[in-house]
């Protein structure tokens, strides 16, 4: 953000924006991996890969 030209509040101002982002993106790929969560056993498995 520097690099950017970012500087004093207006850098603060963007960091914390860019953390709150950070924060929602994580919680919905926390929550699309927990959907996701499809286990299977070992019988399942090694019919998936045709073993």
């Amino acid at each position: 953000m520097i690099e950017q030209g970012y500087k004093g509040e207006q850098l603060t101002s963007k960091f914390e924006k860019m953390k709150k982002k950070m924060s929602i993106a994580m919680d919905e790929l926390i929550e699309e991996a927990e959907d996701d969560n499809d286990s299977m056993d070992k019988k399942e498995f090694e019919k998936e890969i045709d073993l």
